[in-house]
């Protein structure tokens, strides 16, 4: 086989993979989806609980606060160090330093989005704040649709 036959071969299986890919990737986010969807339906919130549903994160560990709860004590502390509220690349980030290592983006994210939507949480630009109970947020809180 000369070389230019294993070029046209090591070409035609790159875009057999990418295809694989591509459809593997339109797969994965179509399941997202229809969890997020089912959980928003849920009456509690949540219906995935088992490793395999919760992301490409390690499963919840036993005995942790909510996740709205992680979230408010992230931002307290942040405020109480001086900032004006955190992104939520921050906000999982400490999330996993403190409560829950390897947490995935994909874990929290939603949730954060949620809070703002519900005014449990505001959202200024990319920061989250919190909402204090003699506060109601203002117009200039971003709601997320």
């Amino acid at each position: 086989m000369g070389t230019l036959n294993h070029i046209e071969a090591i070409e035609a299986r790159l875009e057999e993979i990418r295809e694989k890919t591509a459809a593997l990737e339109k797969e994965h986010a179509e399941l997202l989806t229809a969890l997020n969807v089912l959980n928003r339906l849920s009456p509690t919130g949540k219906i995935a609980t088992s490793p395999k549903t919760t992301g490409s994160g390690p499963p919840r560990p036993d005995g942790l606060p909510t996740i709205f709860e992680m979230v408010e004590l992230v931002l307290k502390d942040a405020e109480l160090s001086g900032e004006s509220g955190l992104t939520a690349r921050q906000i999982v980030d400490t999330i996993g330093a403190r409560y829950w290592p390897g947490v995935a983006d994909s874990q929290i994210q939603p949730s954060l989005y949620r809070f703002a939507k519900a005014k449990r949480l505001k959202k200024r630009g990319a920061k989250f704040q919190r909402v204090t109970k003699d506060e109601t947020p203002s117009a200039e809180s971003e709601v997320v649709e």
